[in-house]
């Protein structure tokens, strides 16, 4: 009994040893298993999130209504494209699209708003190589709506003539039946200028002034 006794007594302690580390332990698992066991589904919450695709930039729209409004000047819809034009100018303010949007106002036979365009596009590019070309497209349209005032001074007084002519012969103008003919003239002569007029400022295409220029959209390089 006596050496029993010791043994037995080893063997107590022992145990209650192991049962002491197995208290100390668990603990430490489960924390740690709370500690890590979240962040895997965290990790994944993340990577979706930033697998979305993102939204694209005011210079990516700009871009592409670019394509699209050069697309459009290539098969001559030159309302649509100075449409896509403007808009891609109000999102990226880049200067060189004045040019593109001058060049479709040009082939709409909008000579005013034309000529601004090309020279807000000369001012804010000072050092473009297209400036010989965008000048003597903007003299050219000048030249042609001066001859065609010019044109229409001249046939206002010729109208304005006959009607006087007509005055002198016939004595009474409103007894005269040459006068109602001179009138009927004038007025229709009248009515097809204020159409020409009226057709230059529609959207409609007309048939451009002369030249070379406005044949190739500028390709704008950086976008």
């Amino acid at each position: 009994m006596a050496l029993r006794s010791p043994v037995l007594a080893a063997a107590a302690l022992g145990v209650a040893l192991c049962a002491f580390l197995a208290g100390v332990g668990a603990p430490s698992f489960v924390s740690a298993q709370r500690t890590h066991g979240p962040a895997g589904p965290a990790r994944g919450h993340h990577d979706a999130a930033s697998a979305q695709p993102l939204a694209p930039s005011a210079d990516d729209e700009a871009r592409r209504l670019f394509d699209i409004g050069a697309e459009a000047f290539a098969g001559a819809r030159y309302e649509e494209a100075l449409d896509h034009f403007e808009a891609s100018y109000r999102l990226s303010q880049r200067p060189q699209l004045l040019y593109n949007i001058g060049l479709a106002q040009d082939r709409l036979r909008r000579d005013a708003l034309a000529i601004e365009s090309f020279e807000r596009f000369l001012a804010e590019v000072p050092d473009t190589t297209k400036r010989v070309e965008v000048e003597g497209r903007v003299a050219a349209i000048r030249e042609a709506t001066q001859r065609q005032e010019q044109q229409d001074v001249v046939a206002r007084a010729e109208q304005e003539r006959r009607v006087r002519e007509a005055s002198r012969q016939h004595g009474s103008v409103l007894s005269s039946p040459w006068f109602w003919v001179v009138v009927g003239v004038v007025v229709v002569g009248a009515g097809a200028a204020t159409a020409v007029a009226v057709a230059t400022h529609d959207p409609g295409v007309q048939d451009p002034i002369p030249g070379t220029s406005g044949v190739v959209v500028m390709a704008l390089d950086g976008f």
